[in-house]
């Protein structure tokens, strides 16, 4: 990953100290909670030192969850984001890192999130001399502000790409998924499709509040929660389908 692999004096060497990790799954290309995934983040995260825990950040908590959460994985449930803005992630992520900086049992964290609204919430804790590393999709792109977040961190690793999702999405729930954008798309005004290639031109997934009105309709066709599997091919469809020219 060249470009990304970057140090900085002013930190403090912390090789074999304790590591946390904070994952914000919709970021890193819709990453699905399963142990697959889990495992994965445990070997890049052991690469800085010894894990102590991974914090992984979900809108609700369903009983998809259960089971997951255990001494070193902690499954932080947001607050109701009312803007739909994720703003509501970015205080939890930055809650989470000034408390960690504070106390003595962490010497790295790992940061799975591009969103530059952490850019200052990184900087302070390089400046209580910790080091923070990146956890990037392997898909990222270089828009501005992913470009901003990379340079931020001391040093970055890719995602695998064959570890985002726990499961195949089988025949007939692809059907029905495929129908719900099938029917949702033409009723959009051009405006919002323009919105939505603004957006995943840059990042991955797509908005958030296009993304909860989808999983809404999506589940309410299935008549039950969908797993993260079903919430990746929603959302991988709509990228697909509002990319091609109508």
């Amino acid at each position: 990953m060249s470009g990304l692999r970057k140090s900085y004096g002013a930190a403090r060497s912390h090789s074999g100290g304790s590591v946390v990790v904070l994952v914000d799954p919709f970021w890193v290309g819709n990453l699905a909670l399963s142990k697959a995934n889990l495992h994965h983040i445990e070997k890049v995260a052991s690469q800085w030192g010894s894990l102590l825990r991974i914090y992984w950040y979900v809108d609700n908590y369903t009983k998809e969850l259960e089971g997951f959460e255990a001494k070193q994985t902690m499954i932080r449930v947001l607050g109701r984001d009312d803007l739909e803005d994720g703003f509501e992630l970015i205080k939890a992520i930055d809650s989470d890192l000034d408390y960690l900086s504070s106390q003595n049992t962490v010497s790295t964290f790992v940061l799975a999130s591009l969103d530059d609204r952490l850019l200052l919430s990184v900087e302070r804790v390089k400046q209580r001399g910790f080091k923070v590393i990146g956890l990037v999709p392997s898909d990222s792109k270089g828009d501005e502000g992913s470009v901003r977040m990379m340079r931020s961190f001391d040093d970055a690793v890719q995602l695998s790409q064959n570890v985002e999702s726990d499961r195949e999405v089988g025949p007939d729930e692809e059907a029905v998924l495929s129908g719900v954008v099938g029917e949702w798309m033409p009723a959009q005004e051009e405006a919002s499709l323009d919105y939505i290639r603004q957006y995943i031109s840059s990042r991955p997934g797509i908005p958030r509040e296009i993304d909860s009105r989808l999983l809404f309709l999506s589940s309410r066709a299935l008549n039950r929660e969908l797993t993260n599997s079903e919430k990746i091919f929603v959302r991988n469809l709509v990228r697909t389908t509002v990319s091609i020219p109508q």
